[in-house]
């Protein structure tokens, strides 16, 4: 499982921002603005808004095989 994960440019602990990145792509298509989600994510889960950031970029990325 972890190998396949890396061969689609994941990390194995990007499973702790799913519920996030949930949040986010509903709170974007709101049209809410990006640096105002990142700064209530980053509160609300207690994490950097540059590691959200980083952690959305791989999981919004395109699966590769």
């Amino acid at each position: 499982m972890l190998k396949l994960m890396s061969k689609c440019g994941l990390r194995e602990d990007d499973y702790k921002y799913i519920r996030a990145f949930e949040e986010y792509t509903f709170l974007r298509n709101e049209n809410q603005k990006v640096d105002v989600i990142l700064m209530e994510l980053s509160k609300k889960y207690r994490v950097s808004e540059s590691t959200l950031k980083r952690a959305f970029r791989r999981l919004s990325g395109e699966v590769r095989y």
